[in-house]
Order: structure tokens, then C-alpha cells, then sequence
């Protein structure tokens, strides 16, 4: 693109791919958002669940990254174990106290 663009002469071939040498943390990144969206749309009492899922992704081949052998809770047979990635997804959400008034109700046909 730098040599389409007529800026190879002018840009060193690194200065366009400067975000791959960037040290960044996806943990650190969804540290960040839960307190900024908790503190924005959240009471100070207001109490939180967290809830985390791992998944199971079956790979194989020299080059997967990080593939190991972990429990397959759908995997067929005695033992429950697969292998491939397992990615561990934590999800937040505002626990509804039971004296509140819920927020969302059935909708009824008119």
C-alpha cells in the first residue's frame, strides 16, 4: 500500500506497522471497561455478578497456539476431556435485588 500510495519514499515501512510491537494486555483492557462501564451506569451499592465461561475449541496442528488437552464437558464418553483452545470469557452484569422492581416484564398479546 506504501508503494500504491507514493509513500514509500517518504514513511519507513515500520512507521505503518507500529501496532504490532505494541505491548497491551486484552485482561488489562477488560479491567479497564468493567470499572468504566460499572462506575457510569451503576449505583455505588449496587452489587455486580460475574459469571465465566470457558469454551472449548477444538484445534490441532503444529502451529495452534496454547492447544493442550482440557475438560470437554460435550465431549463423548467417560472421560470428558478434548483437545484444542479453551478461552475463558467472564461476563458482568447488575444483580437485581429482590425488593427493586423488575426492569423487564413478559410482553402480552393484545
Amino acid at each position: 500500500m506504501l508503494v500504491w500510495s507514493g509513500l514509500s519514499q517518504t514513511w519507513s515501512h515500520h512507521r505503518a506497522h507500529r501496532f504490532s510491537h505494541a505491548r497491551w494486555s486484552i485482561e488489562h483492557v477488560y479491567a479497564v471497561l468493567t470499572r468504566l462501564v460499572v462506575r457510569l451506569l451503576l449505583a455505588a451499592d449496587a452489587a455486580v455478578t460475574v459469571a465465566i465461561d470457558d469454551t472449548l475449541f477444538h484445534r490441532r496442528g503444529p502451529e495452534v497456539h496454547a492447544a493442550s488437552w482440557f475438560h470437554d464437558g460435550s465431549a463423548i464418553g467417560k472421560a470428558k476431556v478434548g483437545y484444542g483452545n479453551n478461552w475463558a470469557s467472564p461476563t458482568c452484569w447488575p444483580t437485581r435485588s429482590s425488593s427493586s422492581p423488575a426492569t423487564a416484564r413478559p410482553g402480552r398479546s393484545r
